[in-house]
C-alpha cells in the first residue's frame, strides 16, 4: 500500500524488461548515487542506448568511504561517462587532509569523475509533484538485469509513502527505511540525466 512505483515495475515484469541485460562494450556507463556513511551508500550503473535506458548493474554497501566504492568500480569491466550525485556530495567534511573536502572533491581525487551534482529540492511538494513522476515516467524506457539489479529492483517496487496510524491515511511525505536508498539515487538518475525542470522550486 502507498509504493510509488509498483505499477510501473509490474510493467516492467509483464512487458520482459526485468530480464537479461548485459553490459555492453564500448558504450559509456553512467553511475547514479545516493550518497551515506552510516546508512547505506548506493549505486546505479546504467547505459543508455537509442531511447532506452538498460540498467545492467547495481551496488549498495554500508560504513565505506568513498575508496570503496572507487575500488568497486575499478573492479567492474565498464568504461565510464558521467558521475551524478545528489546535492549533499558538495557539503564539506573533515577527511585526512588538512582542508575539509566535498564528497565531490574526494571522489574527483579518486577517479570518479566528471561528477555531475543534482539540485536539491526545496520541500517534499517537489518530491511528490516532479520526483516520483520523473521516474515514474522513466521507467517506461528502463530495462532491469533481473539479477545484477535485484536488491535495487527490490527497492524501487518497496519505496513507499508514511502510513499515518492516528489518521488511517498515506501522508505526502516518504517512508526513510532500507529501500529509500535504492530508490533515492534513482531519482537522482530521474531528474539528474534527463535534466528534468523543477521551475523554482530548486535551491543550488
Amino acid at each position: 500500500m502507498g509504493a510509488y512505483f509498483a505499477k510501473q515495475m509490474e510493467l516492467a515484469t509483464k512487458e520482459g524488461r526485468i530480464c537479461s541485460v548485459p553490459h555492453q562494450p564500448g558504450i559509456e556507463v553512467n553511475t547514479y548515487w545516493d550518497l551515506g556513511v552510516d546508512d547505506s551508500m548506493t549505486l546505479w550503473f546504467i547505459q543508455h542506448i537509442g531511447n532506452k535506458h538498460h540498467v545492467i548493474d547495481y551496488y549498495e554497501n554500508t560504513g565505506y568511504g568513498l575508496e570503496h566504492y572507487a575500488k568497486i568500480m575499478q573492479e567492474k569491466p565498464y568504461e565510464y561517462g558521467n558521475h551524478f550525485m545528489p546535492h549533499d556530495a558538495n557539503a564539506r567534511e573533515m577527511t585526512n587532509s588538512e582542508i575539509a573536502q566535498s564528497r565531490k572533491e574526494v571522489a574527483d581525487g579518486l577517479g570518479i569523475k566528471p561528477i555531475i551534482v543534482t539540485k536539491r529540492a526545496k520541500n517534499i511538494d517537489v518530491i511528490i509533484n516532479y520526483q516520483i513522476p520523473a521516474v515514474r515516467n522513466v521507467l517506461q524506457s528502463c530495462l532491469f538485469d533481473a539479477t545484477k539489479c535485484a536488491q535495487g529492483i527490490s527497492a524501487l517496487e518497496n519505496y513507499k509513502a508514511e502510513y499515518d496510524e492516528e489518521k488511517k491515511i498515506l501522508s505526502n511525505k516518504p517512508l526513510h527505511n532500507w529501500s529509500s536508498h535504492g530508490a533515492s539515487a534513482f531519482i537522482v538518475f530521474a531528474v539528474g540525466y534527463s535534466g528534468f525542470i523543477y521551475k523554482d522550486d530548486l535551491d543550488d
